[in-house]
């Protein structure tokens, strides 16, 4: 029997999206965004919003370029280049105004349509487009070696283990 055309098996880079890491960060990210924000304003909810979005962020932008197929360039690499854009563009928000106005005005027309179709059904009118409240704070950037967590994530998954390794190997740690 022949397989479908089309049919791949599941790659290593989209089974991130199954990874517990992934998934914790991803409920943390929702539950702390959607709850925790209101409920117990603080420096600390900023902080772990940041963290997660660091997490999910480029695991998100890696599979939906891949599944695009924007892209023949290897997982890894993939991984590596949505971390740098991830990072680079979570650091331009925190730390230009131009930038973080953007920002906020892009995320409110992309949240628009929900907000405008929850509106329309519930019978009330159309909503304008409102941009999200984005608070910029320098002191995120301390977030951004999260951004890494998927490369790691996945060159650890990928990579055979050695017996002894510790891991470190490569940055010139070692045990």
């Amino acid at each position: 029997m022949a397989d479908k055309p089309h049919s791949q098996p599941a790659s290593p880079l989209h089974d991130l999206l199954l990874h517990p890491v992934f998934l914790v960060a991803l409920g943390c990210w929702l539950v702390n965004d959607h709850l925790l924000k209101h409920t117990l304003p603080s420096w600390w909810t900023g902080k772990l919003s940041d963290a997660a979005g660091l997490v999910v962020a480029p695991i998100c932008l890696a599979v939906l370029v891949r599944s695009q197929r924007a892209s023949r360039a290897r997982a890894s690499t993939l991984l590596r280049w949505s971390s740098a854009v991830v990072a680079m563009v979570f650091s331009g928000i925190q730390l230009w105004p131009w930038l973080a106005n953007l920002y906020a005005h892009v995320l409110g027309g992309v949240q628009w349509p929900w907000h405008a179709a929850l509106a329309l059904f519930g019978g009330e009118p159309c909503p304008a487009l409102i941009p999200v409240v984005h608070t910029m704070d320098p002191t995120d950037v301390w977030m951004l070696p999260f951004a890494a967590t998927g490369w790691i994530l996945y060159r650890r998954r990928t990579r055979p283990h050695e017996p002894g390794h510790s891991g470190f190997a490569a940055s010139g740690c070692s045990r």
